[in-house]
């Protein structure tokens, strides 16, 4: 019974874990990946080759982590070099969301509401994937 507590654990563990999902053109591996954090800090002429999308977990992640996994993801597809900027929306609105449940009790119908507002704002990073070209 252990045994399995222990995998459920470890499945549970590894599928929250961060992960970059790659779009882009893929070339021969790199050994070396250059890091930038805005596009005008590039000196070379290059051309963008993919961009990473990160998983809810990932979103929140330690800067240094997603960091090492982008540079991981650069090397694999081929790129010489990766932008990764962060943004934040403030708050801009709010969300509102209602849910009704009817239920019959005795002879009767009855129905129940629930409002639920919130803010909306979001934050996360935007990884972009660089070639350079001659």
């Amino acid at each position: 019974m252990n045994k399995i507590y222990s995998l459920l654990i470890c499945f549970t563990f590894f599928s929250c874990a961060a992960k970059i999902h790659y779009v882009g053109q893929a070339s021969p591996s790199t050994e070396n990946v250059d890091v930038y954090i805005n596009e005008s800090s590039i000196k070379k002429n290059y051309e963008l080759i993919g961009q990473g999308y990160l998983n809810v977990w990932a979103a929140h992640s330690n800067p240094d982590k997603l960091q090492k996994l982008a540079e991981e993801t650069a090397m694999k597809k081929g790129a010489d070099a990766v932008i990764i900027t962060d943004y934040f929306t403030p708050n801009t609105g709010q969300s509102i969301s209602t849910i009704y449940k009817t239920d019959s009790v005795g002879k009767g119908v009855v129905t129940t509401g629930n409002t639920t507002i919130s803010p909306t704002s979001s934050s996360g990073f935007r990884i972009f994937f660089v070639k350079y070209v001659n």
